[in-house]
């Protein structure tokens, strides 16, 4: 497929490293690849969505993205176990805080991705889910750490003519469902 596009694009003249990467854009995702890391980092759903609706709009290859962007948070983990050195980490993302475990858990998610791109009817799908996979569920593993009120139950109404009303509606349509409601006993 990378041939064809260069044959596609250039025919017999002649291609350099430059001309490659101006078809594939490798500086539009070398640049997003920073960027949605940030914004993965700082949990900010917008920015990372955002990044990967301008890799769209601009036609970039999203399974080579995804490749850039999964070698580079490998590059940060060995970097920051000091294994390789830190020229090619970005002095705005070491300031960052982060968990080896939370980068683990990236990598699992985006790499679940890759693979589902292929199968995807929009590139960016698959990818726009493991964003909100990796936000949302550490927003919510966070959350339920924190002590929560108590909510009332659906079973136990704030007064007996609620659910006296829920057990009428119910039998019109299903009179053993409504029976078994009767038989709940209600503690108040």
């Amino acid at each position: 497929k990378i041939l064809e596009e260069i044959a596609i694009n250039f025919g017999k003249r002649k291609v350099g490293k430059k001309q490659i990467e101006e078809i594939f854009n490798v500086g539009t995702i070398k640049d997003a690849v920073e960027n949605l890391t940030i914004s993965l980092f700082k949990k900010d759903v917008k920015g990372s969505l955002g990044e990967i609706e301008k890799l769209k709009k601009q036609k970039t290859d999203l399974r080579l993205f995804l490749s850039e962007f999964l070698n580079y948070l490998h590059n940060f983990i060995l970097v920051s176990y000091g294994v390789i050195g830190e020229s090619d980490s970005p002095t705005e993302f070491k300031e960052l805080e982060f968990d080896a475990s939370e980068i683990k858990r990236i990598i699992e998610i985006f790499s679940n991705s890759f693979n589902q791109i292929k199968y995807s009817p929009a590139p960016q799908i698959p990818i726009e889910i493991a964003i909100l996979e990796c936000i949302v569920s550490s927003e919510t593993n966070r959350n339920e750490n924190l002590p929560q009120a108590p909510s009332p139950s659906p079973a136990t109404p704030s007064n007996g003519t609620m659910f006296q009303e829920l057990i009428d509606k119910i039998n019109q349509k299903n009179k053993s469902i409504a029976a078994l409601l009767r038989s709940v006993k209600v503690d108040k």
